[in-house]
């Protein structure tokens, strides 16, 4: 299979195909549910076009059968494309926060609540359900001092 590779830009990058793929996968899904759909209207078409297509051809594919089913016409007058709070944007990226980062805040809290104590009945340690050596050591790996506690 790997004799003669072949790369193939994802579908963001090949927007002009979006028309000629959308309405191959309409014939192809009318044809088997026995449906008489013709094409896009222009919204479809300018909404399908304006999506990022983070699941390349195959996300569009199962687009259009959802839209094949939902139909109420013979043409497909609006496309219910994913909704855009499940997309992963840049922004959303840089508010993300790796595991240590939460971590360090998660105990940086905890000691907060404890006003520094880190053994003992109410201490954070009991609180956080480690032994306070464990505790002791994450808190001197991440540099934490008396002065940034209290």
């Amino acid at each position: 299979m790997n004799v003669f590779p072949i790369s193939l830009p994802p579908l963001r990058n090949r927007k002009i195909d979006i028309p000629v793929l959308a309405t191959y996968f309409l014939e192809k899904f009318a044809k088997k549910s026995n449906r008489n759909l013709t094409g896009f209207s222009k919204k479809a078409i300018g909404s399908m076009m304006a999506y990022n297509w983070p699941g390349n051809v195959r996300e569009l594919e199962h687009l259009i059968e959802r839209q094949v089913v939902m139909a109420t016409g013979a043409i497909i007058k609006e496309i219910q494309i994913p909704n855009d709070a499940n997309k992963i944007t840049s922004k959303s990226v840089n508010m993300v926060k790796t595991i240590s980062e939460n971590e360090r805040d998660h105990i940086f809290t905890v000691l907060e609540l404890c006003n520094g104590k880190i053994s003992g009945t109410n201490g954070a340690a009991k609180m956080l359900g480690v032994p306070a050596t464990t505790l002791n050591s994450k808190i001197k790996k991440l540099g934490f001092a008396k002065k940034h506690v209290f």
